[in-house]
């Protein structure tokens, strides 16, 4: 073979490995980056009723979120699919869930149960982002809410 053939070679291998293999994992990349800013954004919120116009564009960004990710999941390669799964420990399935309880928790005013706290958690470790809370906060929060629930009663 000469160098020309060799050259082509090459560049048809680096065209198939960037456009279906690279291609899905730099989209997991740059949407778990935009996943990550909006729960970041999206801590502040406590009650719907003070903050609507914040609260409504943050509820459609994160369902956008959650329906690209399953698209994603759902349109992955095979390989694309093992190197997220296996070697990066990502599960886009229960990602693509917690976001939907996420956004769903955003417009309930009385936040009951922590439930954001707890989908927030799973969506983090679900997608390997580093943790905002730590487990006894997070226990803490559900502790706290089921108390002033049961007061209400």
């Amino acid at each position: 073979m000469d160098d020309i053939t060799i050259t082509f070679l090459i560049a048809g291998a680096s065209w198939y490995i960037y456009h279906f293999f690279g291609n899905q994992i730099l989209d997991f990349i740059n949407l778990r980056k935009a996943i990550q800013e909006e729960l970041i954004y999206a801590a502040n919120i406590w009650d719907a009723k003070y903050d609507t116009d914040r609260v409504i564009r943050t509820y459609d960004k994160i369902r956008r979120l959650s329906a690209q990710l399953t698209a994603l999941d759902t349109s992955l390669f095979p390989w694309s699919r093992f190197v997220l799964y296996k070697l990066f420990k990502v599960d886009l399935k229960t990602a693509a869930q917690q976001l939907l309880i996420y956004e769903a928790d955003i417009i309930d005013v009385q936040n009951t149960g922590g439930i954001r706290t707890q989908a927030k958690h799973k969506i983090e470790k679900a997608l390997c982002l580093p943790f905002t809370d730590t487990s006894e906060r997070i226990e803490s929060v559900v502790k706290t809410k089921k108390r002033e629930l049961s007061q209400l009663r």
